[in-house]
Parts: structure tokens; C-alpha cells; sequence
């Protein structure tokens, strides 16, 4: 029975943020919180996450969703204007049910691993957007309204845990070569930013 502890959803975040080998475990988080069957985070535009995270049981659909090219006929991208517009869609911003039963992405993609409902999030900071997309398996059904209100909240808190750590995490840098210079020894600070 999942709990709906967001505050632990936005914690995993933050840590994940200024640590990117915790994305998986907050994605896992995002899963267990929800009861949902697993979760992903897409890369929109800005300042990308190294690969694309998800959590630990969506590493079985993976392999299938690069090489057999259902990211080029994923139908969940057309949802986009809706989670740029309002901060979440669902399935159902996309197609209906019944077109949704002959549908080869939902059919013979997600239905392959008995999967089908999701919920897309937007995360935006600055340039930086993501979209968290939360997959629930075909018996745990699509998200009612009232789990959607719910998980708006993560529009709005998520960036927010993201940009502090984000800040922390440029402030350590920065000490770290001031102390570096100090001392006067040889130090490398790698990350991803190249600003």
C-alpha cells in the first residue's frame, strides 16, 4: 500500500541532484511513494541527466525501448503540450481506451511487459526541464483525479530541492578549489556543468 510521502520523493531528489548515482534510487523512491510499477525521467531541454535514470524495474523495458526503436513511436511524447500547459498529463491527454487497444505502442510495447498507465510530471528549473514519468502496471489502473492532485505538488517542490542542491553543490566546488589553491596542491574538480 503506497504511503504518498511526497517529502521523501522531494528529499531523494535533492540528494539525487547533487549525487547522480542516486537518480535510480529516487526514482525507486518515486515508485514505492506512489505504488506504482516504476518511473523515469526525460530529458526536455536544458542541462540533460547523465543516460536517461529510471528506476530499477524499469531497467527491463529499456533495452526493448532502444532497440527495437519505441522511442521514435513513443505516443506519450504527444502529451507534452499538456504537462507544458498544466505541470502533469496522463494517458488519456494522449488517445482513449479504445484506441489505446489498438495502438502497437501501447499493445505490443507496454503491453508486453503487462504495463500501460502513466503520469507525466513537468520538473522545470531555468532552462533545465524534465518530465518524470510514473508507469503503473494494467491491473493498478490509470491515476484518478485526486492521485493527480497529489502529484502536481511535485511540480512545483521538485525544482525547487533540485536548484538548493544544485547551489550546494557549485558552493562545495568552489570551496573545494579554494582550499586546493591554499594548500597549494594539484587538484581536477569534474562535472557536468561547462559554464
Amino acid at each position: 500500500m503506497p504511503s504518498w510521502n511526497l517529502d521523501r520523493v522531494e528529499n531523494a531528489f535533492a540528494e539525487a541532484a547533487v549525487s547522480p548515482a542516486m537518480w535510480g534510487n529516487a526514482l525507486d523512491i518515486v515508485s514505492e511513494e506512489t505504488g506504482a510499477y516504476g518511473a523515469t525521467m526525460l530529458p526536455i531541454g536544458g542541462d540533460i541527466l547523465p543516460n536517461i535514470p529510471r528506476s530499477t524495474s524499469m531497467l527491463v523495458t529499456r533495452e526493448s525501448y532502444f532497440r527495437n526503436s519505441w522511442y521514435r513511436r513513443d505516443e506519450r511524447y504527444n502529451s507534452l503540450p499538456t504537462v507544458l500547459r498544466t505541470g502533469i498529463s496522463d494517458d488519456f491527454d494522449v488517445m482513449s481506451v479504445e484506441q489505446m487497444r489498438r495502438n502497437p505502442y501501447y499493445q505490443d510495447y507496454l503491453g508486453s511487459y503487462g504495463l500501460q498507465w502513466f503520469a507525466g510530471i513537468r520538473i522545470s528549473l531555468g532552462s533545465d526541464m524534465w518530465v518524470l514519468c510514473i508507469q503503473r502496471s494494467i491491473p493498478q489502473g490509470p491515476f484518478p483525479s485526486e492521485e493527480k492532485d497529489r502529484l502536481i505538488r511535485l511540480t512545483h517542490s521538485l525544482p525547487g530541492c533540485i536548484g538548493i542542491a544544485k547551489t550546494i553543490g557549485a558552493t562545495l566546488g568552489a570551496n573545494a578549489l579554494e582550499t586546493f589553491e591554499f594548500s597549494r596542491a594539484a587538484a581536477v574538480l569534474v562535472g557536468r556543468d561547462r559554464k
